[in-house]
């Protein structure tokens, strides 16, 4: 005789101990369940072209955190910027003032603080990080067309947010470390040989210091999103960022250094004519009210320094918010790639539908939800 329970199709197999045990078969649901709707960032492994595009969508998705937390972090770090700033002049006006009277040590010293901002600047890439990781759940949403609010991401992350930042502050530390460690050489050529041997230090130096912190930069670009995302321990985030970079390793640095570089060139577009034509209506209004008293110069000069520096942090947050973001969708797409994270989005995606539908009764036939206008994403 038949019976249901001995169907091969009833059968399932232990591989762990190869026995055979039959299993009654659920019943199919008859309710029809709408697709899963298309998100901000696609499903699937992206090119670069539409890497550094969902980067600008997930910012337009989300901006208070790709671009309000940055915003506000900047803002910080100008005040503290701008006091340290001021205790060095106080300390060292009178050592500055000796030094330019000399043309020598003026054009020394010139060469120092361009070699100092520029090391700034590349080392300042490390804050990325937490910016990152606290962006990571809001990117994981944008798969799915959600929006999540600042109040929501940093909820997210609590119980990592200081082991995000205490590994941002350690990164930017050993940063810091590594640059004076490649740049001494060049100090003591200088004073002990000649100039010129201490320009070839900076040169050689600079550019073996610029090789390394790039790799770093790759090989640690996920670790921030790790640590939130993932709940991994700093040590556990930092092996398993090594790995996920060990595959693709120069398609993820040409995706960083693209989306870095192409997203400087357009801010600096957009800020150059306001650099620009600010200076010349100062001055023109200046000229036009009469009012030339070393009083209302002072205020103009006030209201040009406020403006640059309001510039300053609104371009700083915008980099960082695009930044954080690249690398968030980086992250993701390297997941899809090399994991097949873009199955667990949609069967997740498919879970919710389910379960909406079930406890929420939100039921539609195939032939309605045909008609129902679709947004485009």
């Amino acid at each position: 005789m038949f019976s249901p329970q001995s169907a091969s199709w009833s059968v399932s197999t232990d591989w762990r101990t190869g026995r055979h045990t039959h299993e009654i078969a659920q019943p199919l649901s008859d309710a029809w369940t709408p697709p899963v709707a298309a998100g901000v960032i696609p499903k699937r492994p992206l090119t670069v072209g539409e890497i550094l595009d969902c980067s600008v969508r997930l910012m337009r998705t989300s901006p208070a955190v790709n671009f309000g937390l940055p915003v506000i972090v900047s803002t910080l770090l100008a005040l503290l910027a701008g006091a340290i700033g001021a205790a060095f002049l106080w300390l060292t006006f009178d050592y500055l003032n000796t030094l330019s009277e000399n043309d020598y040590a003026t054009s020394g010293a010139f060469v120092i603080v361009q070699t100092v901002a520029a090391m700034a600047s590349f080392v300042f890439l490390t804050i990325i990080q937490f910016f990152a990781g606290i962006a990571a759940t809001s990117g994981r949403d944008a798969f799915d067309g959600k929006k999540v609010p600042l109040s929501l991401a940093w909820k997210r992350a609590r119980g990592r947010r200081w082991a995000l930042a205490g590994f941002t502050v350690a990164l930017l530390g050993g940063f810091i470390v590594s640059a004076c460690a490649f740049f001494a050489p060049s100090i003591v050529l200088s004073l002990m040989v000649n100039e010129i041997a201490g320009v070839l230090a900076i040169v050689v130096g600079g550019a073996l210091w610029g090789v390394l912190s790039a790799f770093f930069l790759v090989k640690f670009a996920f670790v921030g999103p790790l640590i939130t995302y993932e709940r991994l321990s700093v040590k556990d985030a930092v092996k398993r960022s090594w790995k996920l970079t060990n595959q693709g390793f120069w398609r993820i640095l040409g995706e960083l250094a693209l989306g870095y570089f192409l997203s400087s060139q357009v801010v600096q577009i957009i800020v150059t004519p306001l650099v620009i034509l600010v200076p010349i209506i100062m001055a023109i209004l200046t000229i036009a009210t009469g009012f030339g008293t070393a009083a209302f110069e002072s205020v103009v000069l006030a209201m040009f320094s406020l403006f640059f520096i309001a510039l300053s942090i609104a371009v700083a947050g915008l980099m960082y918010g695009y930044w954080s973001a690249l690398v968030v969708v980086v992250f993701f797409d390297q997941k899809i790639r090399l994991e097949g994270f873009d199955l667990v989005m949609l069967r997740e995606a498919e879970d919710e539908i389910r379960a909406r539908t079930r406890n929420e009764g939100e039921s539609v036939t195939k032939d309605e939800w045909l008609t129902i206008p679709q947004e485009a994403t």
